[in-house]
């Protein structure tokens, strides 16, 4: 008597059962992780996922983190006949409550909000057709707008704080709103002396979607940047737009001695390094030790010799090394504080649903506990830059406006937020300070 093989799952029914496995747990966590880390950490288990099976997992899920509050309200206004009050209904909302929905619903919703027109049995058929016909209400209704693309309803007053601050009109503002619902590109910062078109043609050769445009190389999709010859030579770092902006803002010369106070695995101080062509120092310093030693191994695949590391709470002034103590302080202190990553959605949707007022006010505590214990090592005529990755009114223009109250020896030379609306990156903010006494 022959035995029967058993059959092999079908390769799609083993990613869509991965998919739905990883969206489970993630939901039912009580402690929200960041997603990226808390993935990277499942996949290591899950020996029987080719790369691209665990791509394509990444993709969905990522989508799945930015649009679930959407889903669950679009599912629940569709069997109530009517679209709920948005503010009542967020109010009331979190983030566990989108594990009751039905797996064939909810990812009928994800795939119709991000855009795409979905294959329909008759039950969503009349889903598809329901939200088809409430399109203009949605469109014109901000509280609605917001939930359709990913914002809660109950952030839209200190939204509408920045849209003030920044000279928004009413339709720059549902701008940034909607494209908080789209992807970003990766932006790579070449090294100075490298020639950033050749690069672009080098990157364009291997199947890499790279893009040159005004001097900004970016890369949205193909073959992995990171696993090319040109990464692994140091001719370039993954650096967001924005974040580079913010170094060109701390201004370094050749022969400065610059402190970066957070420098978390270090992207803003290798560009600073890179500026100074190894002619000046960069002390970077960070709360984690595990961090610097990111940074230094990063540091030595591209051979900058003027980076010194240690360890810094934030909690009392630093102790200045000698060199930069003869000349009284540091030329530029970059505080690039920690935030609520309010400006960092589009990348990391999972930071929207750790977002709260009890955490923004420990971060501004944080902020200004850096900033006081950092003005210290700025020597007269130097330069303080403060930077978040936060649109926040509270994290940004606020603090400035504290910080020139508290310290009279310092004036303003300006404060701005980079990309917004305006540009396709983060969104983040720089303020520069100059020390005149």
């Amino acid at each position: 008597m022959k035995r029967r093989c058993k059959k092999s799952p079908h390769p799609q029914l083993i990613v869509t059962m991965a998919r739905k496995s990883l969206w489970s747990k993630w939901i039912e966590l009580d402690e929200l992780k960041p997603f990226d880390r808390w993935l990277k950490a499942q996949f290591k288990h899950s020996g029987n996922l080719a790369r691209q099976d665990k791509l394509a997992i990444s993709r969905e899920l990522f989508v799945a983190v930015k649009f679930v509050q959407a889903a669950d309200y679009f599912e629940a206004s569709f069997s109530q006949g009517e679209l709920l009050d948005p503010i009542a209904w967020d109010r009331n909302w979190h983030l566990s409550n989108a594990q009751y929905i039905q797996s064939k619903e909810f990812w009928f919703w994800l795939t119709l909000l991000q855009g795409e027109e979905p294959s329909v049995t008759n039950g969503e058929n009349k889903r598809l057709q329901w939200f088809k016909s409430l399109l203009g209400k949605i469109n014109s209704q901000l509280e609605l707008l917001a939930l359709r693309y990913g914002v809660r309803p109950s952030w839209l007053p200190i939204l509408t704080q920045r849209a003030i601050a920044s000279s928004w009109s009413d339709e720059e503002l549902k701008s940034f709103i909607k494209n908080q619902a789209m992807s970003l590109p990766i932006y790579l910062r070449p090294l100075v002396g490298v020639d950033s078109e050749q690069l672009f043609k080098e990157l364009k050769s291997q199947d890499i979607k790279a893009d040159y445009n005004h001097g900004v190389l970016s890369v949205n999709g193909g073959a992995d940047v990171t696993r090319t010859s040109q990464f692994a030579l140091g001719q370039f770092e993954v650096q967001d737009l924005a974040s580079q902006q913010i170094v060109q803002a701390v201004d370094v010369r050749a022969g400065m001695k610059v402190w970066d106070c957070c420098a978390g695995a270090g992207g803003k101080t290798m560009a600073l390094a890179d500026h100074l062509q190894n002619k000046g120092s960069v002390t970077a310093t960070d709360l984690h030790s595990y961090k610097l030693d990111e940074l230094k191994k990063r540091a030595k695949r591209a051979g900058y010799f003027n980076i010194r590391t240690f360890t810094w709470d934030g909690k009392q002034a630093l102790n200045l090394p000698n060199d930069v103590k003869r000349q009284n302080g540091f030329d530029r202190v970059l505080v690039d504080a920690p935030c609520t990553s309010a400006g960092t959605w589009r990348r990391n949707p999972d930071a929207k649903w750790r977002f709260s007022q009890a955490d923004t006010e420990e971060q501004i505590a944080i902020q200004q506990t850096i900033l006081a214990n950092a003005q210290a090592s700025v020597r007269k005529n130097g330069k303080l830059v403060y930077a978040t990755c936060s649109w926040q009114l509270a994290e940004n223009e606020a603090q400035v406006s504290w910080f020139l109250d508290k310290f009279k020896n310092f004036q303003l030379d300006f404060q701005k937020t980079l990309g917004g609306f305006e540009q396709e990156s983060d969104t983040m903010f720089v303020a520069v300070l100059t020390r005149t006494a």
